[in-house]
């Protein structure tokens, strides 16, 4: 299925170049060079995002992005200028991201953006917190983002969904727990998985200044301190996402055939052996 992108923008050259970007992601792409064209398209299309530019002819303030997301489209900003005033008023929406117009790697950015959304429909990710209101407040930003999204209330609930859901890929812990603590269910999942299989962030409100480290020697990927900025949780869930896909093609590339993508000879040894140290575990076991 191809998934249809609105581009908001009313200079042609940088229109064509996000245009461009969103074909080659696998998008398409239709460009709106006005707000009244945008709520046009917007009326006749469902679309899977939008780039929005923040100034417009006819919506100098930002108009735009509100009605993007009014459209329950998600929506990354784009724009020349992110002094104070306007990065105020693009952070009131709940909005993907905001980029600014510098140079090349802002559209290189925009590209990896566009290929992590529909990517993320397929990514699991499991909130861990026991307050029913940080664990809202995150399942947002994930929305926002398109992760699947599961929740648990302590590490204890964690654990028997990972056991029913193996194919969770990321765990957001909260540290200061019932039953359990964040950093001792780091502990206690990486007994099971290892860093390739499963990433872990663990958040906290404490202001403990060992903590992050006492997150990260039980097995973190990564700590963030509450109250965090969003961006820096996306870019750090992201980051985490991306290294574990990385991680799956170079397992992939090592375990297959380049031609045929058939299970290659060194795939077969680590399979043997596997099979042999379970059973050898039964055995012992069982003994």
């Amino acid at each position: 299925m191809t998934r249809k992108i609105l581009i908001i923008e009313d200079t042609p050259t940088i229109a064509r170049v996000q245009k461009h970007i969103a074909i080659k992601v696998g998008y398409d792409a239709d460009i709106a060079d006005s707000l009244a064209q945008a709520k046009e398209l917007i009326s006749k299309n469902r679309y899977f995002c939008a780039v929005v530019d923040f100034i417009l002819p006819d919506a100098p303030q930002g108009e735009a992005v509100p009605c993007t997301i009014a459209a329950e489209i998600p929506t990354i900003v784009m724009t020349g200028n992110i002094d104070l005033k306007t990065r105020n008023t693009v952070e009131k929406y709940p909005i993907i991201d905001y980029i600014t117009k510098e140079n090349k790697q802002a559209y290189l950015y925009l590209e990896k953006q566009l290929q992590r959304l529909p990517r993320n429909e397929n990514v699991k990710v499991l909130v861990v917190d026991d307050s029913v209101a940080t664990r809202r407040h995150i399942c947002n930003l994930l929305k926002r983002h398109k992760y699947q999204i599961l929740e648990a209330n302590d590490g204890v609930e964690a654990l028997a969904m990972l056991e029913h859901t193996p194919d969770i890929a990321v765990i957001i812990t909260d540290n200061e727990m019932p039953n359990m603590n964040g950093d001792e269910l780091c502990s206690e999942i990486r007994r099971l998985y290892s860093n390739d299989e499963k990433a872990i962030i663990g958040i906290s409100g404490s202001d403990t200044s060992h903590l992050s480290a006492r997150f990260l020697k039980n097995g973190a990927n990564d700590y963030l301190r509450r109250p965090f900025n969003n961006e820096e949780f996306y870019c750090r869930l992201s980051q985490n996402v991306d290294m574990l896909e990385q991680i799956t093609t170079i397992r992939l590339q090592a375990n297959t055939d380049y031609l045929t993508k058939l299970p290659n000879r060194r795939y077969f040894f680590e399979e043997t052996t596997k099979s042999f140290l379970n059973s050898d575990n039964k055995c012992n076991f069982s003994d």
